[in-house]
Order: C-alpha cells, then structure tokens, then sequence
C-alpha cells in the first residue's frame, strides 16, 4: 500500500469520528455531574465522560452506515462510498465502541444502554420530520443525566433545591441541540427561518437569567465570551443569503454550544473546570480547518 493510500485511508477513519464534533461532547456529563452539587474528585467524572465520548463516537460511525446508499448518490467523497472504509469495517467499529461505552460504565449500564438505544432510534429516525431534531436533543440530555446520576449517587445528601440547576440543564442542552438540528436538516437546501434563527437568539438569555437564579456570577465571564461570539454567528446566519453559507456556521453553532457548557459548568460552581472546557471551542477551531463539522 502506498503512502497516498495509506494517508488516504487514515484520513477516511478520521472523517467518519468527524473529529470537531467531540469536542463538545466532555461538557454534557460535567454539565450533570455539577447539577448534584458534586464537589469531589475529577476522577469520577472520567467513566461518564468517556462514555459518552464512546457512544457518540458510535452514532457517528452509524450514521455513515445507515447512510451508505444516500451518500454513495449525494456525498460519494464520504469515507464509505468512497472506498476509503470499508462498509463492514465500518460496523464492526460501531459496534466495538457501542460494547467499549458499556465496558466504561458496565455499573449504570441500564442508563448506558438506554443512552445508545436513543443513538440508535436516532440514526434510524432521523429523516422524520421533527422526530429527528426530538432525538438527537434527547441523545444529548441523555449524556447530562448520565453524568448527573454518576455523580448523584456520590453526594452524600442531595439538596432537592439543586434540582433547579438539573431542570435548567437539560432545558438549555435539549433546547440548543433541537433549533441547532433543525437548522442543520436542510442546510444544503434551504436558508433556516427567521423565527428559527430568534428562537436560537432568545436561548442564552433565559439560559444566563436561570444561571442568575439557580447558579453561581462565576459563569458571567464565559457566559459574555459565549454571548459574543453566539451572537456575532447568529448575525452572520441572519445575513446569508446562499445555502453554501450555512454549513460553516453549523460549525460555529457547535463551538458555540462548547462556550454554552463552559458557562454552565462555571455558573454551576467551577469556574476553572469551566475554562478548560471553553478551551476545547479552540479545539474544535483548529481540527475544523481540517475535518468537516456537522
């Protein structure tokens, strides 16, 4: 096998993980695991941290499978249709990382399974009008409540008043994930709405007046650098006039949603917990010159 070859092969396997996309998947289950008040070892947020990374991974993987047909016809550059993977090669990386996601976190494997169920029903749904965008939000609440009942069962004494900070968690989180899904449907096809595109304007100032009523000021810093840049793509989305522009602002949208969890986990109580997760938005920035985000 040449070196072209090789590289080429290399890269197909890196397109179908879609590498800027898992940047914004650590933040879910710390998002959750705040939300119980938690104040412990970092070391607990690992197993559901990776988790998560696994079976998002999964989804990805499944989706250029279930896809293969519609991308043979519409996007034949994609790893599979192209060759680059092979289709059963394809599988049998799903379903390594689906068992891996189980394996990580076999001792809440009821709420794993249920997490990769919904990945799936996903996958399989997705072209349903609406019912995808439910789904795909659903996915991500259910990383949030993955990282919340790890933790959960590590605080000695659950304030129920903390269920304020959990409510508003997966109100932001499913919120966000179902206008962004909506408006990524048809990015190729259709400019998104103008009542989509205020939808996503209104949701960081209901999400940073409930951080003010249930949170800590401490998220008023990324919450700003959040706002700024959120806004400035929500400005640019408002002015585009061709469908080619759309795609790269999807791309914004999900490093904006990095600068969303930065701002909750600070507004939850960890301010430099927080900080590191903006840094993964500069992740995302650097791979997204490389591989395509959607």
């Amino acid at each position: 096998m040449s070196e072209h070859t090789l590289k080429a092969r290399l890269r197909g396997w890196l397109e179908l993980l879609r590498p800027p996309n898992l940047f914004s998947v650590p933040g879910d289950p710390i998002i959750g695991a705040l939300a119980t008040g938690y104040v412990g070892s970092l070391s607990v947020l690992l197993p559901p941290v990776i988790t998560v990374l696994l079976g998002y991974a999964y989804g990805l993987v499944l989706n250029d499978v279930v896809d293969y047909k519609v991308d043979s016809a519409e996007r034949p550059e994609r790893p599979i249709p192209s060759g680059r993977v092979p289709i059963w090669a394809a599988i049998l990386l799903a379903i390594s990382l689906a068992a891996a996601a189980l394996a990580v976190s076999w001792e809440w494997a009821e709420f794993v399974l249920a997490l990769l169920a919904l990945i799936t029903a996903y996958n399989l749904l997705k072209h349903v009008p609406h019912l995808g965008e439910i789904l795909m939000a659903l996915t991500r609440v259910g990383s949030v409540v993955l990282g919340f009942v790890v933790c959960w069962e590590a605080v000695p004494a659950y304030d129920i008043l903390e269920a304020g900070n959990f409510l508003l968690a997966i109100t932001a989180v499913f919120a966000y994930i179902f206008i962004l899904s909506g408006i990524a449907r048809n990015e190729m096809q259709s400019l998104p709405s103008r009542g989509l595109i205020w939808c996503l304007r209104i949701l960081p100032i209901v999400t940073c007046a409930g951080l003010f009523l249930y949170g800590s000021p401490l998220f008023m810093p990324l919450g700003s650098l959040w706002l700024y840049y959120f806004w400035g793509t929500c400005n640019r989305l408002a002015r585009a006039t061709e469908c080619c522009q759309v795609p790269p602002l999807i791309g914004r949208l999900i490093r904006c949603y990095i600068l969303m969890q930065a701002a909750m986990i600070a507004g939850l109580g960890s301010f430099y917990l927080g900080l590191g997760v903006a840094l993964l938005a500069i992740g995302a920035t650097i791979v997204g010159r490389k591989f395509y985000a959607s």
